[in-house]
């Protein structure tokens, strides 16, 4: 007779399936929100990681999408009135973001749209999902438009923050305007921030600049990046693993802290710096 007890619970986080299932497997997967033109994907897919969804509600942007990472766009490109090229495998070699199974696009109002959805279009489970991306909209944030805290587009990172939370990915990476930084003197990074670590996630911020990565363009933007917090736990000899299962902490650029002092928000920093879960990285020399 076979002990079942010793059997039950038991978890080999290392063995390769158990890994792809967690989402840190050799297969690494993609789910791409506020897809925009595709520019994380194309990124993605040059580091190896197939995009399995893509969430966008502009015609436009969708249009170009499917121009670019669908074969049945792809086939219609021509140069002086001739077809670029006669099969999949020549446009291969010129594409190569192109990836095979395609991407699923999902041209809709991300708020009406459930993370169950996204998750069975990309046939992945809860946690299965390497990393979620998204460059959530930037207009109520930039510098370049009139700032209002309360533009109703600011808000739409908190449908990010729903199906991060939902689909708990290894790790997720959002993309924004620096302007973000001082919006609220510093308390809209700080929310956005906490809300994503109270999913499980630990936070981490910095404004990066094009042309420090091999563009010909000084392009400033915000990367924020999150990696999930896992627990394993053994009770009564049986192990169980919980996803995402306490919250993160958050690690603020030193710009923020800097600001805060030059915008004489005192109790705002005192608040920061109190907070055990939240850090401040060392001023680069």
């Amino acid at each position: 007779m076979i002990n079942k007890e010793k059997y039950l619970g038991k978890l080999d986080i290392e063995s390769p399936d158990v890994k792809q299932r967690l989402g840190k497997g050799k297969n690494l997967t993609h789910i791409s929100l506020f897809t925009g033109i595709g520019g994380f994907d194309i990124g993605f897919a040059k580091a190896g990681i197939k995009t399995r969804v893509m969430v966008e509600f502009d015609k436009y942007c969708c249009q170009t999408l499917r121009a670019n990472f669908f074969w049945e766009g792809l086939k219609q490109r021509k140069e002086n009135g001739k077809l670029v090229w006669k099969n999949k495998s020549q446009m291969k070699k010129s594409i190569k973001w192109y990836h095979y199974p395609e991407p699923v696009l999902l041209e809709r109002d991300i708020t009406k749209l459930t993370t169950e959805e996204i998750l069975k279009a990309g046939n992945l489970e809860v946690g299965e999902c390497s990393v979620i991306s998204g460059g959530f909209p930037c207009q109520g944030f930039s510098l370049a438009g009139e700032r209002m805290i309360n533009d109703p587009r600011n808000a739409l990172y908190k449908e990010f923050v729903r199906i991060v939370n939902e689909a708990k990915p290894a790790m997720f990476i959002g993309e924004n305007v620096p302007g973000i930084v001082s919006m609220g003197k510093g308390v809209v990074i700080k929310q956005i921030c906490e809300d994503f670590a109270n999913c499980g996630y630990d936070i981490a911020w910095k404004i990066l600049n094009a042309a420090d990565f091999g563009v010909p363009q000084h392009r400033k933007r915000v990367f924020l990046i999150g990696h999930r917090v896992d627990l394993m736990r053994l009770n009564k000899g049986k192990s169980s693993y919980h996803l995402g299962a306490c919250s993160g902490t958050n690690t603020h650029h030193y710009l923020l802290k800097e600001r805060l002092q030059r915008w004489k928000n005192k109790e705002l920093l005192e608040e920061m710096e109190k907070d055990p879960q939240i850090n401040f990285m060392e001023k680069e020399k």
